[in-house]
């Protein structure tokens, strides 16, 4: 059970245009385009595309699956905390499990040694505890401050781990001790015991007891060389913590910095542990909240996992609308080894939100407007006007201007001899060209520059390529995102403002009439048993004047590799004033 702080609903119109001399109120912006004759309009984005083939790497992944077992997930429950709770947000756990079970399955084992991937699986309530080991983790107090453990291990047969817990977990055949019970339900017609309140701390408490537990044992077991173990804990939850409050009778949210921090960051440490860390790859804690289909995300709830996972160096996402939870989007690729699609971008090149919130022509594609560009005496059609090698919008962002000289000559360029270092190559008319090592857009030495990673296309983890987020001028330096921040309140986070096609600058308040993108993705036939395939759809992209250039990006997940994904691109330039732009696999590199 949880509180729920509803959230006001998403608008179906969220910006305002102008072609002409239209005018909108004091409280809203107008996109302008360069001129007041520039066309707006909408195209069609139609992509197939795969990812790539698998490469060999032998590793352990143990997944460690949390799941909510409070009574929120059920149509009703007694004495609500307050009015507006959430409930019945999984009746029949199709939305938990359903998903789970088509996942385990999926699962590529690798025939020898067979054991390389392993499961486990917690339910939580008011405390934790591990479906078919009596005994369930005690909840965290101060006379109790740590998890009592289980000999609850991680099972490499996953057809035991189905048939044995997940499935009669998911028929309610235990109670919220773990012990076995007459079940509540059946095989077609499920029933998990959802009682209780929503106790995140001891989910986690429970986790890092278990893991510490598998370490012990690893530990005792080396083979030489030794296989990294990679831990992957996928929390899946409908809403916000609390526990049960006796004096007065209620209940007392858990916090993120008083309640679950410590617990995560122990968790992580283990990397850092004499005798653990050479054992691990990685350990990541991901989140998944699901919320009811006539509902809108709680913000507060949505926040707090977010701040959970960018902790626990996991990944955060949300399922709404009914929707189940998608496993695969969690899974580091298994072992030999499959790359796993984590991510998809589109981005017109050629039409930029500006700082203010307008929606300006960049006929260059550099991320300064030619308005702008024309203003401050860069050349609007020349992403590097004075040839040095760092684009206009970098030096703009970095030193004010977009080049050291108000003409934008050669002859009086700034040199960045901070970058002599990376082997620059210069044309026959002086034109500097630098390396680009991550494929981003951004070349190493405006890596350098800008402080960024220069051999990774995502400097700080959070999915999005640091062009995009670069030009969106949010952070993308190591340890900072903006991509999950709402600094306005509006309905929609920076990061699905960017998926929608929104500028991130200002509040969505202030703009009107603007046709948001609408995106799908689903799976079609592979090429080949090694590779996913997927077709993807986007309607409302918008477009300024003809011979605009569409950019998709690829985000794959190869952290059982080396722990940094990997980025495909395509670009297509739209056909005049055509409404639809359209790409093929062999477009992506």
């Amino acid at each position: 059970m949880k509180t729920h702080r509803v959230s006001s609903k998403i608008s179906a119109t969220l910006a305002c245009v102008s072609l002409v001399s239209l005018s909108c109120n004091e409280n809203t912006l107008t996109p302008l385009t360069q001129n007041e004759f520039a066309n707006l309009h909408y195209v069609n984005v139609d992509a197939q595309f795969c990812t790539s083939e698998p490469e060999n790497s032998q590793q352990k992944i143990k997944y460690l699956f949390l799941i909510d077992h409070s009574a929120s997930n059920q149509p009703l429950f007694g004495s609500p905390l307050v009015a507006g709770d959430d409930n019945n947000t999984d009746p029949v756990g199709a939305r938990r499990y359903g998903p789970l079970v088509q996942f385990v399955n999926g699962v590529i084992q690798n025939p020898n040694p067979s054991n390389l991937t392993s499961f486990a699986l917690i339910d939580f309530n008011s405390n934790a505890y591990a479906p078919g080991y009596p005994g369930a983790y005690v909840n965290i107090s101060a006379a109790n401050p740590t998890a009592t453990a289980t000999t609850q291990t991680f099972d490499t047969d996953p057809n035991d781990f189905l048939n044995t817990y997940v499935i009669p977990d998911w028929e309610g055949c235990f109670n919220n001790s773990g012990q076995s019970q007459n079940c509540l339900g059946t095989a077609t017609n499920p029933q998990p015991f959802d009682v209780g309140f929503t106790n995140y701390q001891s989910a986690l408490a429970a986790a890092q007891d278990l893991i510490y537990n598998d370490l012990e044992a690893e530990a005792t077991s080396l083979v030489t060389p030794p296989v990294k173990i990679d831990y992957v804990i996928i929390m899946v939850t409908d809403g916000f913590p609390n526990v049960a409050s006796p004096n007065p009778p209620g209940y007392t949210p858990q916090s993120f910095s008083v309640d679950l921090q410590g617990v995560i960051q122990n968790i992580i440490n283990y990397k850092s542990n004499p005798t653990f860390g050479p054992l691990i790859s990685n350990i990541s804690l991901n989140t998944a909240y699901y919320y009811p289909s006539a509902a809108t995300p709680d913000q507060n709830d949505e926040n707090l996992l977010q701040q959970m996972s960018a902790l626990g160096l996991g990944k955060s996402q949300v399922f709404g609308n009914g929707s189940s939870v998608v496993y695969q989007s969690y899974a580091p690729v298994s072992r030999q080894v499959k790359y796993n699609l984590a991510d998809v971008w589109i981005e017109n090149e050629n039409a930029v939100w500006w700082d203010n919130g307008q929606l300006m022509l960049d006929s260059d594609g550099d991320g300064l407007p030619d308005l702008i560009e024309s203003q401050l005496g860069s050349n609007p059609f020349v992403q590097d006007s004075d040839g040095n090698g760092v684009s206009d919008l970098v030096e703009y962002r970095a030193m004010g201007k977009p080049c050291k000289d108000a003409s934008c000559s050669p002859a009086n360029r700034n040199p960045y001899a901070v970058c002599d270092g990376l082997s620059p190559s210069t044309d026959a008319s002086g034109n500097v060209t630098f390396p680009y090592s991550a494929k981003d857009g951004l070349n190493d030495c405006e890596k350098l520059v800008l402080n960024g990673t220069q051999a990774n296309f995502d400097s700080n983890g959070d999915f999005l390529p640091d062009l995009m987020e670069f030009k969106a001028n949010l952070p993308f330096v190591l340890g900072a995102s903006g991509a999950f921040l709402n600094p306005y309140g509006d309905p929609l986070n920076n990061y699905q403002k960017l998926k929608a096609g929104l500028p991130v600058s200002i509040s969505q308040a202030k703009v009107l009439n603007f046709n948001t993108r609408q995106i799908t993705l689903e799976h079609v036939q592979s090429t080949t048993p090694d590779n996913q395939c997927y077709h993807l759809i986007a309607g409302s992209v918008a477009a300024l004047n003809g011979g605009n250039s569409i950019k998709i990006s690829v985000i794959q997940n190869t952290a059982v590799i080396d722990n940094v994904p990997i980025l495909q691109t395509a670009v297509r330039a739209l056909n005049g004033m055509s409404d639809s732009v359209y790409f093929v696999p062999t477009d992506f590199k």
